[in-house]
């Protein structure tokens, strides 16, 4: 196994946006939240059409695109990548 890379992530709090427990570190070296709640729509379009055959939705607001639909969890897509699908 391979060394795990060394982070600052308690000397420098500003990091981690606040309310957010994950996050992805993008291409520039900045984090974003990762979202919880997702739209089917974005779900499918971001894992590339994977998604488990059955899932439990509610109707709140959908972490990438922003609209109010019927969301489930981003585990039900197999945790895609949701870069490029944002608002």
């Amino acid at each position: 196994m391979g060394k795990r890379p060394k982070t600052n992530m308690k000397k420098d709090k500003s990091l981690i946006p606040k309310g957010f427990y994950c996050y992805t570190r993008l291409k520039n070296g900045k984090l974003k939240p990762y979202p919880h709640w997702v739209c089917n729509t974005c779900g499918l379009k971001a894992s590339g059409g994977r998604s488990f055959k059955v899932s439990c939705y509610h109707k709140a607001k959908c972490e990438v695109c922003g609209k109010i639909k019927a969301v489930t969890e981003v585990r039900d897509f197999y945790y895609p990548n949701f870069e490029g699908h944002e608002k």
